[in-house]
């Protein structure tokens, strides 16, 4: 089970997208024993790993504590009280290197 559990992560890493790499080296995994029961875990604990993983609705974003957004579009600074977010269909990382090791693993 550990070595399933290494494998799932390193195939999860592979899998993940990568900006600054913080993500990815948040991916790991667990195995404990307790008597006849042995438990894999594999996660993410990124604070924004979920939004990756799974898929959002278009929605809109507002600012929290201040008054403008401010982010890069083209290398030009763009501020903006509000803006669409159309959504993201999601990378399930976690779940595909789930289901492709265990099939691998013919379990």
């Amino acid at each position: 089970m550990r070595r399933l559990g290494r494998a799932i992560t390193t195939t999860a890493k592979r899998r993940v997208n990568v900006r600054s790499g913080h993500l990815r080296s948040t991916i790991g995994d667990r195995t404990t024993v307790a008597g006849p029961l042995v438990v894999t875990e594999v996660f993410a604990t990124a604070r924004y790993a979920r939004f990756v993983h799974d898929p959002t609705r278009p929605h809109e974003i507002r600012p929290r504590s201040a008054r403008m957004l401010r982010f890069e579009v083209g290398g030009r600074v763009v501020f903006a009280r509000r803006v669409w977010h159309p959504g993201y269909k999601g990378n399930p990382f976690l779940t595909s290197a789930v289901r492709d090791e265990m099939a691998r693993a013919n379990l």
